[in-house]
């Protein structure tokens, strides 16, 4: 039986979470699975049990900043399957003075929501700012406040919808992006 390992989701932070998903497998006797992680190829110095058949993914919350491996097996009563094929993830932590969007939504008496994005890359700057979600794409552009913090909304939409906003902070590199699921 074999088993495909992906990362899902990573984060850059000093204890950033790690979302990895595996395909089910098939053979009735299966009850879980054993996800193993650590600092080298093989070579892995802690495990997590993932209790049901069909439970095929899991986080992995505080790693510090570092390269981990990670590998599953699937679990049949005492018996256990080889490794998965292997997946590397590094967590850096962030770069002094990095952006990060900070998403947040107002929902209005018919149940629509609009989402909100805010950064704040400090006083006395210039932003310009795009939002995509399924109304298209609005942007902004403007000054921080005397806070640091700049926002701008998007347009109302029903639920579940993805809304992605971009934000360049002028005479500042890097372009900063990020999507965020309002279920």
């Amino acid at each position: 039986m074999k088993l495909l390992l992906s990362i899902l989701l990573a984060f850059s932070s000093i204890a950033a979470p790690v979302t990895l998903q595996w395909d089910p497998v098939i053979d009735p006797s299966v009850t879980g699975y054993k996800l193993y992680f650590g600092p080298g190829t093989r070579a892995y110095t802690n495990s997590v049990s993932v209790p049901g058949k069909l439970n095929t993914t899991n986080t992995i919350s505080n790693l510090p900043a570092g390269v981990y491996f990670f590998a599953v097996t699937s679990v049949a009563g005492s018996l256990e399957s080889d490794f998965s094929n292997e997946v590397t993830w590094t967590n850096k932590p962030p770069a002094p003075g990095t952006l990060r969007i900070v998403w947040s939504g107002s929902t209005n008496s018919s149940g629509l929501v609009t989402p909100i994005a805010s950064v704040n890359p400090g006083p006395s700057f210039v932003v310009s700012a795009t939002m995509t979600g399924p109304w298209g794409t609005v942007s902004r552009s403007g000054s921080t406040d005397s806070s640091g913090d700049f926002s701008f909304r998007g347009k109302a939409a029903t639920r579940p919808f993805i809304a992605s906003a971009t934000v360049t902070k002028l005479s500042f590199d890097p372009l900063i992006s990020s999507s965020q699921k309002f279920d």
